[in-house]
């Protein structure tokens, strides 16, 4: 096969008029038959996507991204399938959607297939529609929440998923969550009460070193200040590439009392956060956030703010009454 031959070099080429649609796909999808690199399979089909298929050329080109959606082995090519399908393909794919959320364990694909056809509300069979709905109940009865928090911990569970190869569903982790903390955070790392998250402790690189060393977790329960130790950690793991990943699902977690987001490298106040009406103490600490937006007003409940360690320049005057009220403010 021609090693030049690319996804990229194949778009351009249609874009320049070199060559047309049919025969555009028909390289995608010798590609994708005949290569053995993953990332290669799944930037053709995400290439497919970008092209109008012609009629005459969708059930084969469904045989083979349905090939991809029920046995790749990368749930990167997986997912890319399952958007394909969804969006392109769906009047001969609702039954292999249906089997994929009863069969597969990546959270990457039955996140992806949540946010197409619950979230957008797309017109779909009952049973794919009846698939997703019994998958996330389950699931949520696993952790002890309502369904609609339990999108916060499959966002969570599909970033592991960039960081962990062939990365599985596990709640085992959200319940050791449940009994850790630090000692200058007494407050657990998650906080559920009668099936609502009322306090949440999030850094990412945190759990995620905790999740890819569940195998000593125990020993984790028991040590006293579990952000030096870990942040020595961070300085030197050449895999993490992305500090500030904070899930805008949190939005979800409609009871949060308490929401500690402390060293994320958060550059500016999520707007998630000024939806959390029942919000009492929110630590924004050790961030590099430049403004507060007269939003967190919207707070009415608030009662600690703790802005320490951030790069702001100056505290809007609009706000000064509401932050004077608040019990606790440091900046």
């Amino acid at each position: 096969m021609n090693e030049s031959l690319t996804p990229e070099a194949i778009l351009t080429d249609v874009s320049r008029g070199k060559i047309n649609q049919n025969l555009a796909v028909d390289l995608l999808l010798s590609l994708i038959e005949k290569s053995n690199n993953l990332k290669l399979r799944e930037d053709c089909i995400r290439a497919l996507h970008k092209l109008s298929i012609p009629k005459e050329m969708l059930e084969d080109v469904y045989k083979t991204i349905e090939s991809c959606l029920l046995s790749d082995e990368s749930q990167f090519v997986r997912n890319s399938a399952a958007i394909l399908i969804s969006e392109q393909l769906l009047k001969y794919g609702e039954d292999a959607l249906t089997w994929t959320i009863q069969h597969d364990s990546s959270p990457l694909i039955i996140n992806t297939l949540i946010k197409i056809f619950l979230e957008k509300s797309k017109n779909v069979s009952i049973e794919l529609t009846e698939a997703l709905q019994n998958w996330l109940l389950n699931y949520s009865d696993k952790i002890g929440i309502v369904m609609e928090e339990s999108l916060f911990f499959l966002e969570v569970e599909c970033l592991f998923a960039q960081y962990i190869q062939n990365y599985e569903i596990s709640i085992d982790s959200i319940t050791y969550f449940q009994h850790i903390s630090n000692v200058k955070n007494p407050n657990p790392f998650i906080f559920i009460k009668n099936r609502h998250v009322e306090s949440l402790n999030f850094k990412f690189y945190n759990w995620l070193y905790l999740k890819r060393n569940q195998d000593i977790i125990n020993s984790f329960i028991k040590i006293k200040d579990l952000d030096s130790f870990l942040s020595l950690y961070k300085q030197y793991d050449l895999v993490f590439k992305n500090p500030n990943t904070v899930p805008s699902s949190i939005g979800h977690l409609t009871c949060l009392k308490v929401l500690n987001l402390s060293g994320n490298e958060i550059r500016t106040i999520p707007n998630f956060i000024f939806s959390l009406s029942n919000l009492q103490e929110l630590d924004l600490s050790n961030n590099r956030i430049e403004t507060i937006p007269t939003l967190i007003s919207k707070l009415k409940q608030l009662k600690l703010f703790n802005l320490k360690n951030n790069n702001l320049h100056n505290i809007p005057s609009k706000l000064e009454e509401y932050l004077n009220s608040l019990n606790t403010f440091q900046y």
